[in-house]
């Protein structure tokens, strides 16, 4: 009876493994290796997948041919290459029956874009958007873009996403800023170009970095401490949000179930909103005096007055960004909307035209129904965002300001906003999802803009952001590819004085990693931000700022790549005398002549006074009568600085002080 038990087992796992085996037999690959992919041009790399177990595989392209073996997991990787750039063809992995063919591979330089919502940021939002759409083909310009997804564990494969080529019909949604660096190059030196893209707004660098590394440091401690309290993912969530909704089944985001029979009435020009309570425009309804605590459906209208419509041929109504979705109507008619189908849409201006026939002379009626499914809601931009913009026969226009009072009605109020963070805030939600799986896939460098969500803390950002360099790197190998980081761009409101900024030391920390970390650039945009919009529409100077950088540390060209960085200061006669490395054919002020804005000073007090400053030379001179014995000066030290000082390429100088006294804003938490 033993024996006989014993063949019947060895029988059983010999069918096991025959049925294991056949479902084990097809090629399975990341989807990085599909049709249209890039491959790292000069180097070699990484091809690998699963199938049967020990089953043999052969890897062919352009006439290459390399054979390994499956393990007993039906794991296996090759390497090919290296292979000249612009080398196209197709690729075809053979296991036993199975044959997987990849067409149209093409090699190139390739290049992860990663970070918040600034490289998020999407072309169609961009400057000169219609245009640039419009001119984008480039077929040799391949993008891989990875959908948003957080796991609570290093994920092992991609098992979504496509590459596309650079079209008029690809191009609207993707990273502008990756975009105009991948174009830049591709234009520049004659070569394909790739990117695979992996953002996500509002993130901070934490979340990008595998836990290994953060639980290694005591500075991380309150990092790993705050994540206790954030769901490791998207089930994690759904079930805290049900817990604090008392048990009520609800999904990540509370759904519109329409306008009611009530608010049917709510834009109709007859109906009388006396009623209705007042508002202030531009605001988030949370952060408004009303602090209203809700997600749901809130109707806004406002009565304006128009002279006079004879001569009025066109009509448009611009809203700022509103958060999340909006029907807007004048004088009853409907006349724009925007819903999730719209990318990044709670950061989306609405701009909506007005068929001139419905416009009044006299009172006309702006309704706008928002509604909110998550978080923060309202109107989000900025007062001289709202306007109604008319254009008479002879061109002329007509601007009629729609910030100031409002008056509103809650049609539905779905419960209090939810007060779970989302997973992406979670330390290592993303690299576990969106980096891990993506490694080892051949690249040459990385692209890194993000800073915004870290400002708060930026001392502990001197350290993380070298140490997630340093891990991305590892996960690639080991090799110093390069890592090129976008400096943050001025921001908020400008002032005549000094105060102390989180932006600037979030910039000097991103400064102090570029002199620190070798083979790594910064690309300064401290002049093309916005007072008004944390995201700057100008990412085209971004992109060929950046493209510089790697013209240098990839090609090695002969050209001015840097703006002027601070080299060393010397204090003489109550002067403070300072020297640039990357100073060109030499230094220029951006009004012509040689005065410069933006510098203070500051003696042993360590009070900063608006300085006096001129380009002598290859040098800055800076002094302040107030300052009779000067020991430190600060060039760009606020969030939104007057920029003045480039080089003769027409590069910005980076902002940075000589001293290193701490301030109010600095933390680590």
């Amino acid at each position: 009876m033993q024996k006989k038990g014993g063949e019947m087992k060895k029988l059983v796992i010999f069918l096991l493994g025959t049925v294991c085996f056949a479902i084990s037999a097809e090629i399975r690959m990341s989807t990085l290796f599909s049709n249209g992919m890039m491959l790292q041009a000069e180097k070699e790399v990484l091809v690998w997948g699963e199938c049967a177990p020990q089953s043999k595989v052969v890897v062919e392209f352009n006439q290459e041919i390399k054979n390994t073996t499956a393990d007993e997991n039906g794991k296996w990787q090759v390497k090919i290459g290296p292979f000249p750039t612009g080398i196209t063809g197709n690729m075809t992995i053979r296991s036993g029956e199975e044959i997987k063919e990849i067409s149209d591979v093409i090699t190139g330089e390739l290049w992860f874009a990663s970070g918040q919502s600034n490289m998020e940021w999407i072309v169609s939002n961009s400057a000169n958007a219609a245009e640039e759409i419009k001119n984008a083909n480039y077929p040799e310009i391949r993008f891989f873009k990875l959908k948003k997804d957080v796991a609570k564990t290093p994920v092992d494969e991609l098992t979504e996403g496509s590459w596309v080529k650079i079209t008029p019909q690809t191009v609207p949604t993707l990273s502008a800023v990756a975009y105009f660096f991948a174009r830049e190059l591709h234009i520049t030196k004659k070569i394909p170009v790739g990117i695979i893209e992996s953002s996500w707004g509002g993130t901070p660098i934490e979340s990008w970095m595998p836990i290994e590394v953060l639980s290694k440091k005591e500075l991380y401690a309150p990092i790993l401490e705050r994540a206790k309290d954030i769901p490791a993912d998207m089930d994690e969530m759904k079930k805290q949000q049900q817990e604090l909704a008392g048990g009520e089944k609800r999904d990540e985001y509370i759904k519109d179930t329409g306008i009611s029979a009530e608010a049917a009435n709510f834009a109709k020009t007859d109906y009388d909103d006396s009623s209705w309570k007042k508002i202030n425009l531009p605001q988030l309804w949370e952060k408004s005096p009303i602090n209203l605590k809700i997600d749901g459906a809130v109707w806004f209208r406002k009565h304006i007055d128009i002279p006079s419509i004879n001569s009025i041929k066109e009509a448009k109504i611009s809203l700022g960004p509103i958060d999340d979705f909006d029907i807007t109507y004048f004088n009853g008619t409907e006349v724009g909307k925007t819903d999730s189908s719209v990318e990044n849409h709670w950061l989306h201006p609405r701009n909506y035209d007005i068929p001139v026939k419905i416009l009044r002379e006299g009172d006309n009626l702006i309704s706008v129904r928002v509604f909110d499914h998550f978080g923060g809601g309202g109107f989000g931009g900025k007062s001289e965002q709202m306007k109604l913009s008319l254009i008479n026969e002879n061109g002329d226009a007509i601007s009629i300001p729609l910030n100031g009072e409002w008056r509103f009605y809650i049609e539905r109020q779905v419960a209090e906003p939810r007060k779970v963070t989302h997973p992406c805030h979670r330390a290592s939600s993303l690299y576990n999802a969106m980096v891990y799986p993506v490694a080892p896939y051949g690249i040459r460098g990385f692209l890194w803009y993000q800073g915004e969500s870290n400002a708060w803390r930026a001392y502990q950002y001197r350290e993380l952001l070298p140490d997630m360099i340093e891990s991305w790197r590892s996960l690639w190998g080991g090799e110093q590819k390069p890592f090129l980081i976008v400096q943050l761009a001025n921001f908020l409101d400008r002032k005549d004085y000094y105060e102390p900024s989180q932006w600037a030391e979030l910039r000097e920390a991103q400064l102090l990693t570029f002199n620190k970390v070798p083979n790594t650039g910064l690309a300064v945009i401290i002049d093309i931000g916005e007072a008004n919009d944390i995201h700057p529409k100008n990412k085209q100077d971004v992109g060929k700022r950046l493209a510089l950088w790697a013209q240098k540390l990839v090609f090695g060209d002969d050209i001015v790549y840097s703006g002027p960085l601070f080299k060393s200061v010397e204090f003489l006669d109550g002067k403070a005398i300072i020297s640039f490395d990357h100073v060109g054919n030499g230094l220029k002020a951006s009004g012509g002549g040689n005065k410069l804005s933006g510098f203070v000073i500051a003696g042993e007090d360590k009070k900063f006074y608006n300085a006096e400053a001129f380009i002598e030379g290859n040098k800055v001179i800076v002094y302040a009568k107030e300052v009779q014995n000067p020991v430190a000066v600060r060039y760009c030290w606020a969030n939104n600085p007057p920029a003045s000082l480039y080089n003769s390429a027409n590069l910005p100088a980076s902002p940075f002080r000589t001293d290193d006294w701490k301030e109010s804003t600095i933390g680590n938490r």
